[in-house]
């Protein structure tokens, strides 16, 4: 008998100690903005602004766009907005966020009808972000990446995000 009491305590313990360690999940609305400036310098052009409702601890991803069959057969090509990763909460209330963003699109030879082309931009970003503070990231002369988490409520759950368009090319 006090041996089976024994037992019962070390995984008492065991339990009491592994649910200290574990982060509480958060849920979270990621908005990730990825624009460049015209070439007038004064427009602007959005490639993607995508609101993804997430929480810490899961993977994410957010899917506008598709693939193109080429002609000549082989593997498809992708197009459009992908993004993909995950956030952990770390001290002090900040969000590591790990996320690769891919904006692809379609180039289509004029002259050449036995060819498919498409062309792929990837950001790959390791950030620690504070809820309500948003970052930005310039990343060339002309194109920047902003990045911002909010606290999920129910008044601000996104009905509709915007995606690249098909034939929109990231220069």
């Amino acid at each position: 008998m006090a041996t089976r009491l024994f037992c019962l305590i070390i995984v008492g313990c065991m339990s009491f100690v592994a649910a200290a360690d574990e982060t509480p999940q958060i849920q979270v609305l990621l908005s990730i903005k990825v624009s460049e400036k015209g070439s007038n310098g004064k427009s602007v052009r959005v490639f993607c602004d995508p609101t993804i409702v997430t929480s810490t601890g899961k993977p994410f991803s957010f899917v506008a766009g598709g693939t193109l069959k080429p002609r000549t057969g082989g593997d498809e090509l992708a197009f459009g907005t992908r993004v993909n990763g995950t956030m952990t909460g770390v001290p002090d209330g900040k969000i590591r966020l790990a996320a690769k963003v891919e904006l692809g699109n379609i180039i289509a030879p004029d002259v050449d009808q036995e060819t498919d082309i498409t062309r792929t931009e990837t950001l790959d970003i390791r950030t620690v972000l504070r809820l309500g503070q948003p970052k930005r990231f310039e990343y060339s002369d002309s194109k920047w990446c902003e990045v911002r988490i909010e606290p999920v409520s129910a008044g601000k759950l996104p009905i509709a995000s915007s995606a690249t368009s098909i034939g929109t090319a990231p220069k």
